[in-house]
């Protein structure tokens, strides 16, 4: 077998002997002797939400060292961060004026955080603006409900 990055976990096993060695090593020789048709129909046997079930524990089981990863990046690269950030600024104008805003509201004291709409949690609340004109007018949500609101558009 090739030396190559190892994605995801490290194994557990790299003896070449033991059963689960012979396992992978003719799952991934199986695999590769496979067409891209019949790659693509494996893919597209797999059942959807079990797809996404494993997915989402893998998204909140993984964040702390994901977490961890966002910030080594944004100390080294500080000057790559900053600049997006500008950018995304002038692209979105009316979206960082109503935060700018609501964020000034709420360190003044004329908006308070409430729990979340959808489970009432007051840990890490955020704010969601349905409309940029109206500033003031927000809606609290958990990151978690803040995340599936945007996406059930």
């Amino acid at each position: 077998m090739s030396i190559m990055t190892q994605i995801g976990r490290p194994r557990s096993c790299d003896c070449g002997e033991c059963p689960k060695c012979k396992r992978r090593e003719y799952m991934r020789a199986r695999y590769q002797a496979m067409s891209t048709e019949e790659r693509r129909a494996m893919t597209a046997r797999r059942d959807p939400e079990k797809v996404k079930a494993s997915d989402a524990a893998r998204y909140y089981r993984d964040w702390d060292k994901r977490r961890a990863a966002m910030d080594k990046y944004t100390r080294e690269h500080q000057e790559q961060v900053a600049t997006a950030k500008r950018q995304w600024k002038e692209r979105n104008p009316d979206k960082a004026k109503a935060q700018w805003a609501a964020n000034n509201a709420v360190r003044d004291g004329k908006l308070t955080r409430q729990p979340c709409e959808v489970c009432g949690s007051t840990e890490r609340v955020q704010k969601h603006h349905d409309d940029y004109s109206k500033p003031l007018e927000v809606r609290w949500f958990c990151p978690k409900h803040h995340g599936k609101h945007h996406r059930k558009y």
